[in-house]
């Protein structure tokens, strides 16, 4: 678990999963939600399993209101965001809709008891929970009675030699012993218990499709997945590809637990939770951009199928980053490099006798011509230089509200998002431009939705002839 001043981010190449806190506990009054919100968008998006906007301990109003304007923002900068249940969560309505992880907070009655309606009704929207300050067997167990995805604890740090080994034996006795899963709500409706791993431990390998030059006939989302009936159905995205001689290949990039997130109707792309950035369908649409030349522009409609459909490209292993039992690289196929614009050869055409019985090769159709220029390979890109530090000097936030209001009478304008200050907070993030000679870093950003947040900004809305109710702005 990663907070500010923590120093963890320096090993997240060894680890597949992670979570970012926000460190209000530890820095109290101190706490500066623009350097927060600074240290965050340095971080990467691969494995993160949720943010935690800022909250206050174990008191649920102060912190719907502390958490409210940064739960868009944290989702605009690619980042699953957690909301933090707290003492008296049942004086507020929690708002659902603005989060995709429900993270247990609190004082320990709250945590192993009072919680347990908020979890039931987060397991029943499907959606992500976490449990902090776990550090004893008991405290595991409990979680998993309540149905909690993850935990996080600081006792491993307090000795790793020796309370790492013990910790694994809790979780080897959770496994050995489980417990009983609270597993219905109120009404008897069963709930969502299980969750289908990020990397699976029975991850089989590319197998039946070896590496090759494919044409994407076609990509469609589904939920019946079952890694050739070896693990429960989950949703994962399915390429039909064709070889140069015509047969047919299924590729299939797992995307995780179809209750949480599932395929739309039409089967273009998915609904639900966001995609999780450690799923093997998350690092093979990476690997596409990243090496395979794939505009990553073409990914904005969340319709990967007009992405791939029509290209040729060659595929390639490529190692998850994790090991099955028998020690082997867990392996997915992804596209190395990608023919694009015109320069793909013509497409095969594959029949349903060339499928179930590929034909000798005398009679296979001819091989369609390769490119006529392999492009080169991109030139490797220089070094990333390291984030630079906020600035030092004081910040005129007043010289970003003509902007900020620009962006507020556009949002207006718009029937079809909220008219709130959280909106306005989520629109501010990817709109915000610089004044003369100020710019517009996540720093500026962070004062200027902290403006939105402490009332500051009322006067610049008055006087443009906007008002703000409470939450509304009209």
């Amino acid at each position: 678990m990663l907070q500010p001043g923590n120093g963890y981010h320096v090993d997240l190449e060894y680890f597949d999963r992670w979570g970012a806190d926000n460190g209000c506990f530890s820095k109290g009054d101190s706490f500066n939600p623009t350097e927060w919100l600074y240290w965050l968008d340095s971080l990467p998006r691969m494995g993160c399993l949720f943010a935690v906007a800022p909250d206050v301990l174990c008191d649920a109003p102060e912190t719907l209101l502390r958490s409210l304007p940064y739960l868009p923002v944290i989702r605009g900068m690619g980042f699953p965001a957690a909301f933090v249940a707290q003492n008296k969560i049942d004086s507020i309505q929690i708002p659902w809709d603005s989060f995709d992880v429900l993270f247990i907070g609190g004082d320990n009655k709250f945590k192993l008891v009072d919680s347990e309606d908020c979890v039931l009704e987060a397991r029943r929207r499907h959606k992500w929970v976490h449990m902090g300050r776990v550090n004893s067997e008991k405290r595991i167990r409990r979680a998993a009675e309540l149905g909690c995805s993850s935990v996080d604890g600081t006792f491993i740090a307090f000795g790793p030699d020796k309370n790492l080994p013990q910790v694994r034996r809790w979780l080897q006795n959770l496994i050995s012993n489980p417990v009983t899963v609270i597993n219905t709500d109120e009404q008897g409706v069963v709930l969502t218990t299980q969750r289908v791993s990020l990397v699976p431990d029975d991850f089989i390998e590319s197998g039946a499709t070896p590496p090759g030059r494919y044409y994407t006939q076609g990509v469609v989302f589904i939920d019946t997945f079952d890694y050739n009936g070896q693990q429960e159905k989950q949703t994962a995205a399915e390429f039909t590809l064709l070889d140069e001689a015509g047969a047919q290949f299924t590729v299939n990039w797992s995307v995780g637990d179809k209750k949480r997130i599932w395929p739309t109707a039409d089967g273009t792309g998915l609904e639900g939770a966001p995609l999780t950035k450690g799923s093997n369908c998350a690092k093979g649409l990476g690997q596409a951009v990243l090496q395979g030349g794939l505009p990553a522009s073409k990914l904005q409609e969340n319709n990967i199928g007009a992405a791939f459909n029509g290209t040729w490209a060659d595929w390639t292993e490529f190692a998850t980053g994790s090991k099955d039992a028998q020690q082997r690289d867990r392996t997915i196929l992804v596209p190395s490099k990608m023919y694009l614009d015109g320069a793909a050869p013509a497409a095969p055409v594959a029949t349903a006798a060339q499928v179930a019985t590929p034909p000798p090769p005398a009679q296979a159709p001819a091989a369609p011509p390769p490119p006529q220029a392999t492009p080169p390979p991109p030139a490797t890109p220089p070094a990333p230089a390291p984030a630079a530090a906020p600035p030092q000097s004081a910040l005129d936030v007043t010289s970003y509200f003509p902007d900020m209001v620009r962006i507020a009478q556009e949002m207006i304008a718009n029937p079809d998002v909220q008219h709130t200050r959280q909106q306005l907070s989520a629109e501010v993030f990817p709109k915000l431009q610089a004044p003369e000679g100020g710019d517009a870093s996540v720093e500026a950003k962070g004062a200027a939705i902290t403006a939105l947040m402490n009332g500051s900004f009322t006067a610049a809305l008055d006087a443009a002839g906007l008002t703000l109710t409470g939450e509304v702005i009209s």
